[in-house]
């Protein structure tokens, strides 16, 4: 079984990942970057990660028709907050912290 993160290379999710993978628990780590994060190397084996926007509700879909058997639980770490990009498109900052996460919870309703 395995723990879904959002957010899966940003400062909370990547920690969250590596918490989950130290202790052998499966992680699927999603999100929009692909950064080297060296400390991940060591659990990389338990660690899948997948580029994919919250905002795309269908590829979220995808993944949890492809995984449904696997996932157990998802903890959702999304967020724009202190960005400088959010202070240049407050809307886009706006949309992905709210409808992101309304997605997520949409596919929790449907997945359960």
């Amino acid at each position: 079984m395995a723990v879904l993160i959002t957010g899966g290379y940003g400062q909370l999710g990547s920690w969250l990942a590596y918490q989950f993978a130290s202790q052998d628990k499966e992680v699927i780590a999603l999100d929009t970057i692909d950064k080297d994060l060296g400390y991940l190397k060591e659990v990389k084996g338990r660690i899948t990660f997948i580029r994919a926007d919250v905002l795309n509700f269908s590829k979220l879909v995808e993944i949890f028709i492809q995984y449904k058997d696997k996932i157990e639980g998802v903890i959702h770490t999304v967020a724009i907050t202190a960005d400088p990009s959010f202070y240049g498109n407050p809307y886009y900052g706006l949309d992905l912290n709210l409808r992101g996460t309304i997605n997520m919870l949409e596919l929790a309703r449907l997945f359960k």
